[in-house]
């Protein structure tokens, strides 16, 4: 896949991303894909399944959300993106009337097989955002 295909499959995830929408996420990963949230690296998610159930519960906490991509990379068959996101956290003990606003910085590495993403490493201060949500 070309440079600019793999840059344009990653920004359209991004925008799935910012609109919370799960079924245009997954439909970018292959079957058989693999999902690590490398600050639990030892319980990935294997196959879209999994992903999709993933992201329904992480979307669940979240409104509003804004996703700026600072920087996008290509390889042959990879992608690495930063992002800069802003949201409105509803988790427990928050609601949708008492949400909590939240920064949260991702670097994204994915790896491409078949036009699909293949496998995807996320990176993040989990740290961060437990203050975030301690602070209020």
């Amino acid at each position: 896949m070309g440079a600019n295909t793999l840059e344009a499959i990653f920004r359209t995830q991004m925008a799935a991303y910012a609109d919370r929408d799960v079924e245009a996420l997954v439909a970018t990963f292959t079957e058989d894909c693999v999902l690590v949230d490398m600050a639990d690296a030892e319980h990935p998610f294997v196959g879209t399944d999994a992903v999709r159930a993933f992201l329904r519960d992480y979307f669940a906490t979240l409104r509003d959300v804004v996703v700026d991509v600072t920087m996008v990379t290509t390889g042959t068959d990879s992608v690495i993106g930063e992002l800069d996101v802003t949201a409105d956290y509803v988790g427990a003990p928050f609601s949708e009337e008492k949400p909590v606003a939240v920064r949260l910085r991702y670097c994204v590495a994915e790896e491409f097989r078949d036009g699909g993403v293949s496998r995807e490493r996320f990176y993040w201060d989990s740290a961060d955002l437990e203050r975030q949500l301690t602070v209020v």
